[in-house]
């Protein structure tokens, strides 16, 4: 059994994200790594979430030893992007050799949003975004929800599915304000995510 979590750091260039695989029972470290930009490149990488491809059904479990992790990346002259890194145990990648770029933003976070009055500048971006394994337990895939702001200046939900270095978006209907906030397996071989400007929560079918 294993635990998979992640966090923000703060770096030189900008800010990374860290990611361990912690052995509960011995409250040791399996692994861990840290995403960080390609070249000198000043950016930052934030708001990420983590997950292994493991299904556990009763005493039976498959995969487990593979992981993927979502994230977020920004800089001073780029818009908010999605980007993804997977990790096959057998070939791990160094820290920044595999971004894949899922989308990217289309508009500038909007100012009035989540902003400290007191610096209008300090806009807060983060929490929003989830990973969990596949329902099914036999892809080996990890499944991913987070935010992106579009045209208009809305945050735009984005969902999308990573499975042996492939990246497949699956779009939803619901226009505007949609803010992801999370996404789960579900025991009816589905995926659950929130919309939660929305008060929605919607589904994925695999």
């Amino acid at each position: 059994m294993a635990i998979w979590t992640q966090h923000t750091i703060d770096e030189d260039f900008g800010s990374a994200v860290a990611w361990y695989e912690i052995n509960p029972s011995a409250s040791t470290q399996f692994q861990h790594g840290e995403i960080i930009p390609p070249g000198s490149a000043l950016v930052y990488i934030f708001n990420a979430a983590i997950s292994s491809d493991r299904k556990v059904n009763g005493s039976g479990a498959s995969f487990g030893a593979d992981m993927a992790i979502g994230f977020n990346t920004s800089s001073s002259s780029t818009f908010v992007t999605d980007d993804v890194i997977t990790q096959v145990a057998s070939a791990p990648p160094s820290p920044s050799s595999q971004f894949k770029q899922v989308a990217s933003s289309s508009a500038a976070f909007q100012q009035a949003f989540a902003c400290n009055t007191n610096s209008p500048d300090d806009c807060r971006w983060g929490d929003y975004s989830g990973a969990s394994p596949d329902p099914s337990g036999n892809r080996g895939a990890v499944w991913f929800t987070n935010t992106l702001v579009d045209s208009t200046g809305n945050w735009a939900t984005r969902n999308w599915e990573a499975i042996a270095g492939n990246i497949t978006e699956y779009p939803i209907p619901t226009n505007g304000n949609t803010l992801s906030f999370g996404i789960t397996d579900g025991s009816d071989g589905n995926l659950w995510f929130t919309e939660n400007q929305n008060n929605k929560i919607g589904k994925l079918t695999p």
